[in-house]
């Protein structure tokens, strides 16, 4: 969460995608981000056989965050299992790939109501798709979950024989933008919790090689991640 001081001097709280970096600028951006979120995942929250206000929005760690409420999470792994949504991560469940393909895809060419930085954010993990599909096949008995949830937990994780074999944290920055050193932490952070799974790499996506600069504090981040053992790949542009 942040606040900024407007000319009439009152301040407000402002809010920023976690995805994409972008400030939600107006009170219905904001409301019209946690709507449509809700109503787009509340179907894989019935399907679970929960209630939708099961559904949580946490806006309290500077970015919105959604999940589903821990003292209900074993309630709905057993559920999540008998519905074929295998893996649930930080309470979160992930998506196979191909229901994430299913339900999110028409949202690319009909947005609705949904904000233009939550698309961005979409349009970098699109981006990856065929890359991932083309990498982890499912003869190789490999298993993709996507996280339709933006700010929350990491947004890629492949499975072989239901053990973590990678995950992904992507990103689809403008070249004239940069990552901050809250955002980097953010992204370790998720990063790190797959350190304990030997065989599992880690990697994070970033369009240009100016996302890791941080101008402001004249950092480079780059080396932040390949000190933490996580594979950067570089796309080249934004998606």
């Amino acid at each position: 969460m942040k606040k900024r001081q407007q000319k009439k001097g009152k301040r407000r709280k402002e809010f920023v995608d976690a995805k994409t970096g972008s400030l939600l600028s107006s009170d219905e951006d904001l409301e019209g981000y946690f709507e449509s979120i809700k109503r787009i995942f509340s179907k894989e929250i019935e399907d679970l056989g929960l209630d939708p206000n099961e559904f949580y929005c946490d806006i309290k760690s500077g970015s919105i965050s959604f999940g589903i409420k821990t003292s209900t999470s074993k309630y709905v792994l057993y559920r999540a299992r008998k519905k074929e949504i295998p893996f649930i991560f930080d309470n979160i469940p992930l998506l196979p790939i191909s229901k994430f393909e299913k339900r999110f895809q028409p949202i690319l060419t009909n947005p609705g109501s949904f904000p233009k930085t939550y698309l961005t954010g979409l349009k970098g993990v699109f981006r990856e798709l065929p890359n991932l599909k083309a990498k982890y096949q499912r003869k190789d008995f490999f298993s993709i979950y996507i996280n339709p949830i933006s700010g929350r937990g990491i947004d890629v994780l492949v499975l072989k024989e239901g053990e973590p074999e990678a995950v992904y944290e992507i990103t689809n920055y403008a070249s004239t933008s940069f990552l901050s050193d809250k955002t980097v932490t953010r992204y370790l952070t998720n990063l790190g919790l797959f350190v304990k799974y030997a065989r599992c790499e880690r990697y994070f996506v970033a369009s240009f090689d100016a996302n890791l600069y941080d101008r402001k504090l004249q950092v480079d981040h780059m080396n932040d991640f390949k000190n933490a053992g996580v594979n950067i790949l570089i796309k080249g542009e934004q998606a």
